[in-house]
């Protein structure tokens, strides 16, 4: 599975709609948009962007690690994870005509 971090997705954005806005506009409104969303959400609300998806905070397992300096098992604590929900008609376009592998490697 292939990631996309924001700096690829603002310049993928910036190329889409054929830089007719600045890239440093593009990332203030990713910046504040993200931001309205992880408010929302620590507050326990479900975000549902119409066509779009859902945003949902989940709680993760408490799990065990072994700490490399000493050797000991350690459990973690259980955090809270970001899960995003994409609308069946997006799913199914991003399957059918986006290979994310090729589709970044000139960025």
């Amino acid at each position: 599975m292939s990631k996309i971090d924001k700096r690829d997705f603002v310049t993928l954005i910036h190329k889409r709609i054929n830089k007719s806005v600045s890239s440093k506009l593009i990332t203030a409104v990713f910046d504040f948009l993200i931001a309205i969303i992880v408010k929302d959400l620590l507050t326990g609300k479900e975000i549902k962007i119409p066509n779009f998806g859902k945003f949902v905070l989940k709680d993760r397992k408490k799990s065990y690690t072994v700490k490399r300096y000493d050797g000991k098992l350690v459990q973690s604590k259980g955090k809270k994870r970001l899960k995003i929900f994409l609308s069946k008609r997006i799913k199914n376009f991003l399957v059918k005509n986006i290979n994310l592998d090729k589709t970044f490697e000139n960025i």
